[in-house]
């Protein structure tokens, strides 16, 4: 019985190391970047020149309850300062009126996440 035992435990573990890349296998990150609308065109035709992929998610919010847009780009570690400079180059801040006060609005906001796996199907 004890060598069954050991036969499936070394199964089990060859079965993990084929299905379950180890961590950090990818070296990828996930950029999540609101970007406003006035700003949009500019980012994305700077990624799309700079080879960059990404997918666009309408979505709103925010202090003026404006129009963003939320960019997903998936990218790998060594070209994660790059994306984030072309998005901070290609978005501008500027001041705009909201009911009785000013505030500062434009840029993007970036979240970056790791990615744990990624597949192409």
């Amino acid at each position: 019985i004890k060598d069954m035992e050991d036969s499936t435990r070394f199964l089990c573990e060859l079965l993990k190391a084929y299905t379950v890349p180890p961590k950090g296998a990818f070296d990828m990150k996930l950029i999540t970047a609101v970007i406003r609308k006035k700003d949009l065109n500019p980012v994305c035709d700077a990624l799309r020149e700079a080879g960059y992929s990404f997918t666009k998610i309408p979505t709103s919010g925010g202090f003026l309850r404006s129009s963003n847009m939320t960019l997903l780009i998936g990218v790998d570690d060594d070209k994660l300062a790059n994306a984030v400079e072309l998005i901070n180059s290609n978005c501008k801040t500027r001041t705009e009126q909201a009911e009785d006060k000013k505030v500062k609005v434009g840029g993007a906001t970036l979240f970056v996440t790791d990615v744990e796996r990624f597949e192409k199907m």
